[in-house]
């Protein structure tokens, strides 16, 4: 696996870089680099390629944690992680937290066992009730959390995080406690 990176303003240009690596980005062992780089490109071996891996990029006084951002799946082809992305008051999406996914009905066994090691322990599920019927995700029974229905959310969301607050709470009926925890829990 190769990891490429470039720092805004050249914080990182020729900065010795120590790469670690982890199932879980809260728990990524710093005990040993898995490799080190001073160009902006570091090719990692060794890990065991039926896991996912997130990785911390040390530079001294700067990290940053990241991982590839599709989650290869045999059934879902389009299932990603959406942990890094910058918000608007400039906090960022932490990884391994959040997951946006197509055709949780199409998952095969070996998708369940990767996806039970990563923790997912819930899902809103975006579509109608008609959609859910005709394909019932095949996560549903090995979720810890009760599944969250928001039906027809698509059609009232905007990118104002309160429009959508006030959809979810309005029309979907989650209370505002649960969706503020949502977004802490999402949030560096």
């Amino acid at each position: 696996m190769e990891i490429s990176f470039v720092s805004a303003g050249n914080l990182l240009e020729n900065a010795d870089i120590s790469v670690y690596a982890g199932t879980h980005p809260e728990a990524i062992d710093r005990s040993e680099s898995v490799v080190r780089s001073k160009d902006g490109c570091a090719q990692v071996s060794g890990l065991d390629p039926d896991l996912r891996y997130y990785f911390e990029l040390d530079a001294g006084n700067h990290r940053m944690i990241t991982a590839a951002r599709r989650v290869h799946l045999d059934g879902a082809v389009n299932f990603r992680d959406i942990g890094g992305y910058e918000t608007t008051d400039g906090q960022r999406v932490k990884w391994g937290r959040a997951f946006r996914a197509d055709g949780l009905s199409r998952l095969t066994d070996p998708d369940l066992d990767l996806l039970g090691r990563m923790g997912i322990q819930r899902v809103y599920d975006f579509r109608t009730t008609t959609e859910m019927a005709g394909s019932p995700d095949r996560l549903f029974p090995y979720l810890t959390a009760p599944r969250q229905c928001i039906v027809g959310v698509i059609d009232y969301l905007t990118d104002t995080y309160g429009t959508a607050v006030d959809y979810l709470v309005g029309k979907a009926g989650l209370r505002p406690a649960v969706i503020d925890q949502m977004r802490k829990n999402m949030l560096e």
